[in-house]
C-alpha cells in the first residue's frame, strides 16, 4: 500500500538538511541469511531521510503508526517522501486499511501487489 500526503517535498531540502553523522540506520542486510523462512520488515526496513522530512511533514509518522495500528508488518517512508508503504501479509488487512484510509480527503491512497 502507498499512501502520499498532499504536501509538497523537495528532495534537494531534505540532502541540504541531511546530517550524515546522524544517521543511524546498520547495514542489517550485509549478511542476511536468505534461508531463513521470514523476512522482518520491523527490524530491517530503515530510510535515514525520514529524520528530516518528518520535521516538514510531521504526517508521515502519523501515517506510519496508522498502518502499523492496521496491522501492517512495516512502514517506511519511500525516498526522500513523502509518500510511505505499508506491508501486508493479508490482503484483507490490507483491504481495509486502504478503505479506511481513503476516508482522508488530505492523502492519495494506492494498494498494490508485489511481483513475484
Amino acid at each position: 500500500m502507498l499512501i502520499c500526503p498532499e504536501v509538497a517535498v523537495s528532495t534537494a531540502m531534505v540532502y541540504k538538511n541531511l546530517n550524515l553523522r546522524l544517521t543511524k540506520c546498520e547495514k542489517k542486510l550485509k549478511n542476511f541469511p536468505f534461508e531463513m523462512p521470514v523476512f522482518d520488515a520491523g527490524i530491517h526496513l530503515c530510510n535515514d531521510l525520514e529524520t528530516v522530512t518528518t520535521e516538514f511533514c510531521p504526517e508521515i509518522q502519523t501515517i506510519k503508526q496508522k498502518l502499523v495500528g492496521m496491522n501492517a508488518v512495516g512502514a517506511l517512508m519511500s525516498g526522500s517522501g513523502p509518500t510511505v508503504f505499508g506491508l501486508f501479509n493479508d490482503p484483507e488487512e490490507a483491504r481495509a486499511a486502504y478503505r479506511s484510509l481513503l476516508k482522508n480527503e488530505n492523502r492519495r491512497v494506492w494498494i498494490a501487489e508485489p511481483l513475484l
